[in-house]
Formats: C-alpha cells, structure tokens, sequence
C-alpha cells in the first residue's frame, strides 16, 4: 500500500500542513513522510525541562531502590553518600531544584539532617565518615542557595 503524503507536492505538506501540527503530531508526521520531507521543529524550554525531569527522576528512583535494597551496614552507608554526592552535580539536578519546590524542599530537609553530626546516630560510620557527611551536607546546602527556586513544572504524564 502506497503512503499517501508521497503523492502531496512538498510545498504542501511544508507550508499548509506542516504550521498547524503540534509537538506530538509533528513526530507522528515525521514518522510516515520520506526523510525529504521532514518537518523540523525546534523544542520548546518547557518541553525539553519535563523531559529532563522524567529522564532525572527515572535514575534518582533507580538509586534510592537500589539503596533501599541493600541491608544496613557500610555498603549501604556508602551508597547513600553518593545519593548525597549526586544530590549537587548542576548539570542533572539544577533544574528539578530551580523548578519542582517539592524536590528542592525534600533535598533541603536531607542536607540539613545530615549537617548536623549529632543527627546521624544512625548511620554506623567512623568519625571521620560523619565529618565527611557533614561537609558533604553544609556543601550541598551552599549548592541549594546558589540556584534558587523559579517557578513549578509538572511532570509529564505516561
């Protein structure tokens, strides 16, 4: 069976048909015309933002099972001082601090838990762990007030 949008002139399809598709609609078209035809359509700011979030909060959840996963002890310890660590790389976690309140608060309250050394009675770590812990937390706040919060983005739906 032949595809019909072969048959339309590309005039056509690129300057009547092509300015009315959104976002969604755009890739479905571009999924059936020849590689020619293509439409190009640049992605807006908020688009690309909850797809990062998706992409962002997909790993975080696949790090905090696997920790949850892993019996208490040293090992879990460690585990949860990368998460901590994680918690503070700009490129992946700026933008779920700068636009999701209920994230950046939840950091928050992990960082200031921790900035105390008294508060991590839990955790069985050497002193020096805890002093690790502590730094690992002040700095992570510091990195909370260097990107401030700017306005809620939702998270797309699946």
């Amino acid at each position: 069976m032949s595809n019909p949008f072969n048959d339309i002139p590309y005039d056509v399809l690129q300057h009547c048909l092509a300015p009315y598709l959104d976002l969604e609609s755009t890739v479905n078209f571009n999924r059936v015309v020849e590689q020619r035809d293509r439409v190009s359509r640049r992605i807006p700011k908020n688009i690309r933002i909850k797809h990062h979030f998706n992409v962002l909060c997909t790993r975080a959840m696949s790090v905090v099972t696997r920790v949850e996963m892993i019996p208490f002890g040293k090992t879990r310890t460690l585990e949860f001082y990368r998460v901590l660590k994680m918690n503070q790389d700009p490129v992946m976690i700026a933008p779920l601090i700068q636009y999701s309140i209920t994230y950046r608060s939840m950091i928050y309250r992990k960082f200031k838990e921790h900035e105390d050394p008294n508060s991590i009675h839990y955790i069985q770590v050497s002193p020096s762990w805890k002093a690790s812990f502590v730094k690992l937390a002040k700095k992570g706040l510091l990195f909370l007030e260097t990107y401030p919060y700017l306005c809620e983005i939702t998270l797309l739906k699946n």
